[in-house]
């Protein structure tokens, strides 16, 4: 690191104040409290100082701020000191803006979210192209009864010589993405010496029991993939998977033979299905029950469960064995990472065997029995679609959504060329040619896509160019439709429509998030006659009640249900709805417990945990959801904002994440943080995305 040169804070020990005022002098406190209230506290302080405090309950946020001038090539370091109670987590937030006080970056510090003594959180951070102005915020969340956090010598210095960043923070170019191979085993991980075993590779997710075996089956063109006899072209897509990975590892494709066949010429099915990789339910064919009860290791009704899977590789055949296709598929997917072609002899990918010399063109799977399910039912990734989807999105269901077993995609379709609002088309908008790709992508690889149709709040799109602003609520900022105009359903279930008939949709997310972030709403003389949580719960029922004549599921962010305790009371009087809604709380920050999830079980809905890209939310919140039963996790992906086609230059980080959410959504209890996974999720989803 660069040597300290100099200090922009006015006041970073908050010491320049008067003890139980609000904020010290050269600070300024959040112009919405947001449920916090703030105060310079002295006692339980750091020695000798003044310490901002922030005290808030509920679901929100409470920060102090600063605007320091920075130079867009600098250098910058943060630095400060937290301590926390209850159900708050804190950090430094770094916004960097450009002149028209657009965001060009944004650093995070760490956070902290146990209670005990003072922490000192760091980061370091280059504003980005264009920035002038640094917000600095030390910035406190809360989610639960009620809590603190104190703030205390909170310092930014420039530096006197460029940096690199810490390892802590995820890199934001593509070019940052580590390269390197990912290490071939766990530490962890049970291991033998040669003569008896080998180390398994490292599997992502992990999964729940691993055993190693003697031995290894070698995969030559002479092997055979046996499906059940009655396996239709959806249970067939686990074979090409498989026949697409052994075509990129050694250059061929393996036979794809019904179970009958192998005893068309009188032979024992059984003994026949020597060097085959057999695949499918164990109610498909009986040498998936037969290759499991020799090595006893029968499919059990609750173990593995749905989604779940055995797989039994020994020297002489492997199997694959589902609970359901799903099942199937993903242990497919196991199977695929244990594959090794790792040698090669004159350019060619080999097997070299102990005592058997080099097998030309071959690769060998190491023995091993593996007996793994999911934690959550519903494993989902949110990304926004544009013009260029078909060609990020489609590489991306391939090379990581499938492989790393996410089964669900919710599709956000506000750059999408909808026929009923072609004034509102943006350049980059998608086609729905467009985005039929990415639909099929998606069911190619056994994965749900549901599309996104933003409305009633974060309304933008609906508005641009000036389109609709007959039924816009606050003309000053077109940010929320009038829910009191009746064409503002004429335009939205429009486009709803759309989107069902594309997508062929089971279920449709609605948005519903942050309604007041922008603007005045309610803004009409008429809707302000009814309070907030009435024209949010007349909005709701309205779209959710034509959903349903659509034979649809209805799907919101749950934000403005927690933050509104009338709005929820409605909700619990929406029991004539055949479809419940499915309330989606996003909560971004690594909180120790996420107290909101129970209030939306308790209030009978069902509940899915939304995460964004920091990996210690992602973990903890998934295995606080796993805990309390939720039907599932979403990872959401905020990359509408800069575009799809510079996704992985300006917001890698978000991808990235991609491969913690794998893991700790199948998985939350496989390791016991981020800190602890054996490999760099970065170089993870580089070596996947080049495949």
């Amino acid at each position: 690191m660069g040597c300290k040169q100099e200090n922009l804070v006015v006041n970073p020990g908050f010491d320049s104040g008067t003890e139980g005022a609000e904020v010290a002098e050269g600070w300024q406190e959040r112009a919405d409290p947001h449920g916090f209230a703030y105060r310079l506290a002295g006692e339980g302080v750091r020695p000798g100082s003044l310490a901002q405090e922030m005290a808030g309950a509920g679901r929100g946020s409470g920060y102090v701020y600063q605007r320091l001038p920075v130079e867009a090539k600098a250098t910058y370091h943060a630095t400060g000191w937290i301590k926390v109670e209850g159900d708050i987590c804190a950090r430094l937030r770094l916004n960097f803006v450009d002149r028209e006080y657009q965001l060009v970056n944004q650093v995070l510090s760490p956070a902290v979210a146990a209670e005990g003594s003072w922490t000192k959180v760091e980061v370091d951070a280059v504003p980005g192209p264009g920035a002038i102005e640094l917000v600095l915020m030390p910035v406190a969340y809360s989610i639960g009864a009620g809590g603190r956090a104190w703030f205390d010598d909170v310092w930014v210095w420039r530096l006197d010589q460029a940096i690199v960043a810490p390892g802590a923070q995820t890199p934001t170019t593509k070019a940052a993405m580590p390269g390197a191979q990912m290490p071939a085993t766990s530490g962890d991980r049970p291991s033998a010496t040669p003569r008896e075993h080998r180390p398994i590779p490292l599997i992502i997710p992990r999964p729940k029991e691993v055993e190693p075996l003697p031995g290894w089956f070698v995969v030559g063109p002479a092997t055979r993939i046996v499906v059940g006899d009655d396996a239709d072209a959806a249970d067939l897509i686990a074979a090409r998977e498989l026949n697409e990975e052994l075509e990129r590892l050694v250059g061929f494709q393996l036979p794809v033979l019904r179970a009958a066949e192998l005893s068309a010429s009188g032979n024992d099915p059984f003994e026949a299905a020597k060097d085959c990789i057999v695949l499918g339910e164990s109610s498909q064919h009986p040498l998936i029950n037969q290759s499991l009860e020799e090595a006893n290791r029968a499919i059990l009704h609750d173990v593995p469960g749905p989604q779940g899977y055995r797989l039994l590789a020994t020297p002489i055949r492997i199997v694959v064995a589902g609970s359901d296709r799903q099942g199937t598929f993903y242990g497919v997917q196991t199977l695929k990472q244990l594959l090794d072609a790792t040698e090669s002899k004159d350019g060619i990918a080999t097997a070299n065997m102990p005592g058997r010399g080099w097998l030309a063109r071959g690769c060998r799977v190491p023995a091993v029995a593996i007996c793994d399910w999911p934690d959550h039912r519903f494993r989902g990734l949110h990304f926004c679609v544009d013009g260029y989807s078909p060609i990020f999105h489609t590489r991306l269901i391939d090379r990581v959504v499938a492989r790393y077993k996410f089964n669900q995609i919710i599709a956000e379709g506000e750059m999408v060329q909808w026929e009923s609002q072609p004034a509102i088309w943006q350049p980059e908008a998608a086609s729905k040619a467009d985005v039929a790709k990415v639909i099929d992508a998606a069911r190619l690889h056994l994965v749900e896509i549901n599309p996104l149709v933003q409305s009633l709040g974060h309304m933008e799109w609906l508005f641009a160019g000036g389109a609709n602003m007959d039924i816009v609520e606050d003309p000053g900022t077109p940010y929320a439709y009038n829910p009191l105009n009746p064409r503002s359903y004429q335009v939205i279930l429009e486009i709803m429509d759309e989107a069902i008939d594309l997508f062929g949709a089971r279920l449709l997310h609605i948005g519903h998030d942050e309604v007041r972030m922008r603007g005045r709403f309610p803004a009409s003389p008429e809707g302000q006659k009814l309070c907030f949580a009435e024209l949010f719960m007349r909005d709701t029922l309205r779209i959710a009640r034509h959903l349903e004549e659509r034979g649809v599921a209805t799907m919101l962010w749950a934000d403005v249900v927690l933050e509104e305790e009338p709005a929820l009371d409605l909700m619990r009087r929406s029991g004539d709805l055949a479809h419940p809604l499915v309330m989606v709380d996003w909560n971004y920050e690594p909180f120790l417990r996420f107290p909101s999830v129970d209030n939306l079980l308790k209030a009978g809905f069902p509940v899915i945990g939304s995460t964004w890209f920091e990996a210690e939310n992602i973990h903890r919140f998934s295995r606080y959801a796993a805990e309390r039963g939720v039907e599932g996790m979403l990872q959401t992906t905020w990359t509408g904002y800069f575009g799809n086609k510079t996704a992985l230059e300006q917001e890698l980080r978000q991808i990235v994440a991609y491969i913690v959410a794998a893991e700790f959504f199948w998985n939350s209890r496989g390791y016991a943080g981020p800190e602890d996974l054996p490999y760099d999720p970065g170089a993870v989803l580089a070596a996947a995305w080049e495949r």
